[in-house]
């Protein structure tokens, strides 16, 4: 993994000493989940980040960013010492994220340039916790101390994966993310809006409620092109 992140940053770095490099910020907003789990559901998500975009061709570049991304999802399950309450438990996991994209761009007006655009990320884990809400005992929340991607969850040992009181333990997760991003932005007087998906490919536990569980996302973009 360290010599692909290696040889990734070269290709960036010899592509940018040899090109006309353009300079941006973005920002988005939108969802995130876990995939191959039946009880997730999905949270709010954002990202920003600083990029850059690098010619290779008249229509084509290789566009690396750097992202803050949180992502995550949520369920429910049960929480309580003498007195058990429904609760609702949310995972936000925190990355430092890098895609690499292929952008092929298209003239659409002479101000207004469409761009097409898909390729791989990498992400390690900063952070990740677990939080507990329970609506039906005055609204209590607890965000639980352990970070997950640096140690096991016990989630104060009181919370319970159903109404049989099966623990709700977890195995630290995996801080490594690897994935595919594409998307399509809009390009007007430096000025951009798009869209842009996420999948990754990289389970983030081997056993999590018996399931291995992968990152996704979908996010509105917004950015300017220096």
């Amino acid at each position: 993994m360290k010599k692909l992140v290696s040889t990734l940053s070269m290709i960036v770095v010899s592509l940018s000493l040899s090109a006309q490099i353009e300079w941006n910020v973005k920002a988005g907003v939108g969802m995130s989940n876990l995939a191959s789990m039946d009880k997730m559901i999905s949270i709010f998500s954002y990202k920003a980040g600083v990029g850059m975009d690098i010619p290779l061709h008249k229509h084509w570049a290789i566009q690396p960013t750097l992202y803050y991304s949180p992502k995550g999802a949520k369920f429910e399950a049960y929480y309580g010492g003498e007195q058990i309450y429904e609760g609702e438990f949310k995972y936000r996991l925190h990355y430092l994220e890098l895609p690499i994209l292929a952008a092929y761009k298209i003239e659409v007006e002479q101000t207004a340039i469409l761009v097409l655009k898909a390729g791989p990320y990498l992400a390690t884990g900063l952070s990740a916790k677990c939080s507990v809400k329970t609506p039906t005992c005055n609204d209590f929340h607890q965000t639980f101390k352990e970070n997950l991607f640096a140690e096991d969850g016990k989630y104060d040992e009181i919370s319970y994966l159903n109404g049989e009181h099966t623990p709700l333990n977890t195995k630290k997760f995996q801080r490594l993310d690897m994935g595919i991003e594409a998307g399509v932005d809009l390009l007007v007087n430096h000025f951009m809006i798009g869209v842009e998906i996420a999948f990754g490919l990289t389970p983030l536990s081997n056993n999590l409620m018996n399931k291995k569980p992968k990152n996704i996302g979908g996010y509105l973009m917004f950015g300017y092109q220096f």
